[in-house]
């Protein structure tokens, strides 16, 4: 029997962003076609931010490199689980420290499956004081 399989995107609120605000991190399901596994496949749903850099070509440099050359996150979102079937939209958030300091962030989501691989996708945002 063939099911729809899907991936999921983040959706959250355009910058500029605050140091201590709970960003809303919306997952979207993105509709991949059909499959015929036996089962959907479990996924992780993971966003983070990176920071901060003075340029967006610094951040693109950086980012670019080898992950051994980015930064530690600065903030780490609740990650969330969906499966390859279901197409439901779910929630997650982020908290930003209190400390956060101003400029340009890369924000990066990942979707990791369960027993192996994974995708992401990169984005930039703005933090001021």
């Amino acid at each position: 029997m063939a099911h729809h399989n899907y991936s999921y995107q983040a959706v959250v609120e355009p910058s500029p962003w605050h140091a201590g605000d709970l960003i809303s991190v919306t997952w979207t399901p993105q509709n991949n076609g059909s499959v015929t596994n036996a089962a959907p496949a479990q996924l992780r749903l993971a966003f983070v931010i990176y920071g901060p850099f003075s340029s967006v070509a610094e951040l693109k440099r950086v980012m670019a490199g080898p992950s051994s050359a980015w930064p530690e996150p600065a903030a780490n979102g609740r990650t969330v689980t969906a499966d390859s079937w279901s197409g439901t939209t779910t929630h997650g958030t982020l908290q930003l420290p209190k400390d956060l300091k101003p400029g340009l962030y890369d924000t990066r989501q990942q979707v990791s499956v369960v027993g192996g691989g994974a995708s992401s996708g990169d984005g930039i945002v703005t933090v001021v004081g």
